[in-house]
């Protein structure tokens, strides 16, 4: 893919997880915003919600308060990620 060895396409592979009907638009619209994070110098530390009504309208999704609490737990498990492998 791209020119990229297969051994290191290994790396970037995400696993396989199931996600129940009710709670997919908010998966779709917090994978659009993967590009929208703001960054310090110790890393990511948030994501850009300015850009989140164009990627909302863009997909057609609808921000919806239990959306948006969604969209947060989300980000928040990201950044305990994101910490963990910077350590």
């Amino acid at each position: 893919m791209f020119g990229v060895p297969e051994e290191h396409m290994k790396s970037f592979a995400t696993p396989d997880v199931d996600v129940w009907p009710c709670n997919w638009n908010t998966v779709q619209l917090f994978m659009a915003m993967s590009t929208q994070w703001r960054v310090s110098m110790n890393g990511p530390i948030g994501l850009d919600y300015v850009a989140l009504p164009v990627v909302s309208r863009a997909l057609g999704i609808r921000i919806t308060p239990k959306r948006m609490a969604g969209i947060r737990i989300m980000e928040s498990e990201a950044l305990t990620i994101f910490s963990q492998r910077q350590t």
